[in-house]
């Protein structure tokens, strides 16, 4: 006798089978752990200029802020970016919202200035930056307020010919900058520090005769500088990345597991963890490291297979750190991420052709 089976019974029957065949084929999609945003200014490629990188989900929305800029820094509010540019062929200090809008001219000059490398105080009331006099070539650090307001010479070009690269401490006291006494010959470039109102300049080291290739960096808690040297010849070994306590006021090289440091491509977790970019001698690849220890330089490896353009910034909780950069043996210009702790590496988007670079490591912010 054939088995019959009700309508009712087959309904379940199928309706079981197929929920089988869609959980057994179903992938979970992983989560998406990233957020916030990335400000980063970009040379040599097809989005020259100021750009931002949504990672608030996996959309990883690329967008240009100006195609005009550069040097870029994002204020404590995160609302407010201070660039150096240029729109009538003088080069200033612009401002201008994060999210694009028309960009404030805060240094309208004549052709006998011109004025670069801006930092925000922490408090994001008042700019530092770079002047340049004509003719003559002096230079100095000047502040000024965040509307362009009461500008004034920090430092001295009567004691100083050359005065570059100023950068603020996190709690305000201090300003650090690169400076050169004079353009005769021997000339060397130093790391000074000075107050904000101007008082108190102190020489903390001597960097060589030629300028250094990346901005001094500041610990989350102000008493570190993080600053590197270039080799001065062929065979010089001074080069590299140094750092140096600015109460004891000594210094140290940082070698990474015995490697050499690229002096580009530093920054700083908030918990006053150093990344830094060694370089590899056997295929000449570049590494990121994170080194807690500066007297023993021991570093813990989270990346590496870069080329030489890798930069660093940490994300906000410094739980992940986003890599710029190529792949040493090729391939576009991309962005990766890894944890903090070395897990999980991956790219996250391509940005441009292989010749983009970004210049330094604090035109790259990750922010909230």
């Amino acid at each position: 006798m054939k088995k019959t089976y009700s309508p009712v019974f087959i309904l379940v029957a199928l309706t079981i089978i197929n929920w089988g065949c869609k959980k057994e084929n179903s992938v979970t999609p992983p989560i998406w752990d990233l957020s916030g945003k990335i400000i980063f200014n970009l040379h040599g490629g097809n989005l020259s200029g100021i750009n931002v990188i949504d990672l608030n989900s996996s959309e990883l929305t690329l967008s240009s802020i100006v195609t005009i800029g550069d040097e870029p820094r994002v204020n404590s509010n995160g609302d407010k970016i201070v660039y150096t540019g240029s729109q009538t062929g003088m080069i200033d200090i612009f401002t201008v919202n994060i999210t694009g809008g028309t960009p404030i001219d805060l240094t309208p000059n004549s052709p006998s200035l011109t004025d670069s490398w801006p930092d925000w105080s922490p408090d994001g009331l008042s700019i530092a930056f770079n002047r340049v006099f004509y003719p003559g070539f002096k230079e100095a650090v000047c502040v000024m307020n965040k509307d362009g307001s009461n500008l004034h010479n920090l430092t001295d070009t009567s004691s100083l010919a050359v005065a570059v690269m100023p950068r603020w401490s996190s709690d305000r006291s201090n300003i650090t900058f690169i400076g050169q006494t004079s353009f005769k010959p021997p000339v060397d470039y130093n790391l000074y520090l000075i107050n904000p109102d101007g008082s108190n300049q102190v020489l903390l080291d001597r960097i060589g005769s030629i300028l250094p290739s990346s901005l001094p960096s500041w610990s989350p808690d102000s008493r570190t500088i993080a600053y590197c040297k270039s080799n001065q010849t062929m065979d010089d070994t001074t080069g590299g990345l140094y750092v140096i306590d600015i109460v004891s006021r000594v210094s140290q090289k940082i070698n990474v597991n015995g490697k050499r440091t690229s002096p580009a491509g530093y920054s700083w977790l908030p918990d006053g963890k150093l990344i830094c970019v060694g370089i590899n001698p056997v295929d000449t690849s570049y590494e990121v490291f994170v080194v807690s220890n500066f007297s023993s330089s021991e570093g813990k490896l989270i990346a590496r297979g870069l080329n030489y353009n890798a930069v660093t910034t940490p994300s906000p909780d410094g739980k992940h750190i986003a890599i710029f950069g190529t792949a040493k043996n090729g391939g576009t210009f991309a962005l990766y991420v890894v944890n903090a702790d070395g897990n999980n590496f991956r790219k996250l988007k391509d940005i441009d052709n292989p010749k983009a670079f970004i210049v330094n490591y604090q035109y790259c912010q990750w922010l909230k």
